[in-house]
């Protein structure tokens, strides 16, 4: 016999299957939507972070920008300035006139160091050649001239510096300048002295306290050295306001006879620089704000003051200097002597002005006044290039009377890597005296200083 299921129970097992699939059917399908909810979720905060990441991305991005930006500008300043650094430096003479308050002394510090006898000292050695070939034209001959460039003239240096403390610093300098047919002595009548001159520029020590001064003893610059000579043309090597240092040796000629006269060309054009490398004892004070006040205390009563100052700002570099010296136990008076530089860094274009009165008790004052203007620019990798033209007039320099003038315009190029400038140009010297008919003086000049 046969076992039959009822239909109706046939149906109602059919029926409780269908509620329980879809029974889980419907639970699978609330977790499909909770897990898909979880991963919306999931994505968007991941999407906030995202853009919360890539905000800070781009405020970092701005920030290396602009701080980008103030490297390059101060990598342009710095080649503007082509800045050897003279806090214990003899020899960056551009950077001379800003870094201390315009100072023309100090020159020291890119020397590598040596070993020095006392363990707490560091010893550097520096110096420099310069030769430059001169052809002159005085008129009636043209000669050609092989000389020590009294510019800037070939010399070593030794510059032993020590640390007492934060604050306190010694240190020495000796410097010999060592040079073959100066072209301040070269004459006509003298052309090859064959005489290689050493003379001693600098003995001196020092105490360097950064908040109180530098105090100097011995030979060096007096605190008015310089004054006259503040320059950022770049040009200096060849053209400063003294321009007798070129071809000061050389001999004027009577335009009536064609003979030479005993006038030579610097004991006219003078610049009135203050009182010199003496034995003193100078006094400096700390740069504050760009200013330094400096002094010194020489022999026989003399002494001497200047004012020096160097900043930057709304594009140009500036530095200037005024002096007051007195020679005492001569027949000159004061001496008031000073300069001013500027140089617009964008463009490279400078001025350059100074002048000076030194006072006669038996004749009449001496003063001269001078001005440059001049272009300093990146023609080369290898270094800048500048370009200068300067005019100049003295009076009663020599002698009572006297009236001259002269004229001149040079270029110079440096290779820094190498601590090469090369240079070239002319000058033109006129003198009117009472009692002759001079004739005037042309000289072109080309040559090289390497430092070393």
């Amino acid at each position: 016999m046969k076992f039959k299921v009822p239909y109706v129970l046939i149906r109602a097992a059919l029926f409780i299957l269908m509620v329980m699939f879809s029974t889980g059917t419907a639970r699978s399908q609330s977790e499909n939507d909770a897990q898909l909810q979880k991963l919306q979720e999931t994505v968007q905060r991941q999407k906030e972070l995202i853009k919360e990441q890539s905000k800070r991305i781009e405020e970092q991005s701005t920030q290396i920008k602009k701080q980008w930006e103030v490297l390059e500008s101060v990598q342009r300043k710095l080649e503007k300035l082509g800045k050897d650094t003279e806090q214990a430096r003899q020899a960056a003479e551009e950077a001379k006139t800003v870094t201390s308050g315009a100072d023309v002394e100090v020159e020291e510090k890119k020397e590598r160091t040596v070993t020095s006898g006392e363990d707490r000292i560091k010893l550097a050695i520096s110096g420099q050649i310069n030769r430059m070939i001169n052809i002159a034209d005085d008129g009636v001959s043209t000669q050609v001239y092989h000389v020590d460039n009294d510019n800037s003239s070939s010399r070593v240096r030794f510059v032993g510096v020590g640390k007492l403390n934060e604050d306190l610093s010694v240190g020495t300098v000796m410097e010999v300048e060592t040079e073959s047919n100066s072209s301040a002595d070269i004459s006509q009548i003298n052309q090859d002295n064959g005489i290689v001159g050493f003379k001693n520029r600098k003995t001196e020590a020092y105490l360097d306290s950064k908040r109180l001064g530098r105090l100097t003893i011995g030979k060096g610059s007096a605190a008015s050295d310089g004054a006259s000579e503040v320059d950022l043309s770049g040009t200096t090597v060849v053209a400063y306001s003294g321009i007798a240092d070129l071809a000061g040796g050389l001999l004027f000629r009577d335009g009536d006879t064609g003979d030479l006269t005993d006038i030579h060309v610097n004991d006219v054009f003078v610049n009135l620089d203050g009182l010199g490398r003496t034995d003193r004892l100078r006094y400096d004070t700390p740069i504050i704000h760009g200013f330094k006040i400096s002094g010194s205390a020489i022999e026989e009563e003399a002494w001497d003051a200047a004012l020096r100052w160097g900043g930057e700002g709304y594009g140009v570099q500036a530095a200037g200097a005024l002096a007051v010296a007195d020679s005492a136990g001569s027949d000159k008076g004061k001496l008031y002597t000073g300069s001013f530089s500027m140089l617009h860094l964008n463009t490279g274009l400078n001025l350059t002005t100074a002048g000076g009165i030194l006072e006669q008790e038996k004749r009449n004052d001496e003063s001269y006044w001078y001005v440059k203007g001049g272009w300093k620019t990146d023609f080369f990798k290898v270094g800048g290039t500048a370009f200068a033209i300067d005019y100049t007039e003295i009076y009663d320099t020599d002698q009572d009377g006297d009236e001259g003038w002269s004229f001149g315009a040079f270029t110079v190029q440096k290779i820094h890597d190498f601590g090469i400038e090369l240079y070239g140009g002319f000058r033109l010297h006129d003198l009117d005296r009472d009692d002759v008919n001079l004739e005037q003086i042309l000289v072109g000049t080309m040559g090289t200083r390497v430092k070393f």
